[in-house]
């Protein structure tokens, strides 16, 4: 039973059902006009309509890939038994990458067609 408080409680755990929870929202409630409030954003997914179209679709894509990952993390991590401040850590770490990866990905996929 520890264990499995252990998982529900992680920042793998949790970081990737937040994540999942706006990745489904953002999929069926997409933002239909650019706005500083809901959605990617970015400078260059606000330079035209039809990049911050792209970019809601792509970085929900890429936010759930990194959700799924991060909750497939928190499974592991329960069974690792790791200390509480080494999991907290490692957690933080895996999610500033996850975020990164995130941006990364969408900038990169907005720049590359906007040189095509």
């Amino acid at each position: 039973m520890q264990d499995i408080l252990n998982a529900i409680t992680s920042i793998f755990f949790l970081s990737g059902f937040v994540l999942l929870v706006t990745a489904i929202l953002m999929h069926f409630f997409p933002p239909k006009k650019i706005n500083d409030l809901y959605g990617y954003r970015s400078k260059r997914s606000k330079q035209s309509q039809e990049n911050w179209d792209f970019a809601q679709k792509f970085s929900t894509k890429q936010m759930l890939k990194v959700a799924i990952f991060m909750l497939i993390s928190g499974g592991v991590n329960a069974m690792l038994d790791l200390e509480q401040q080494t999991e907290a850590i490692f957690g933080i770490l895996m999610l500033l990458v996850g975020m990164a990866y995130l941006f990364y990905t969408t900038e990169n996929e907005l720049k590359n067609r906007s040189t095509d």
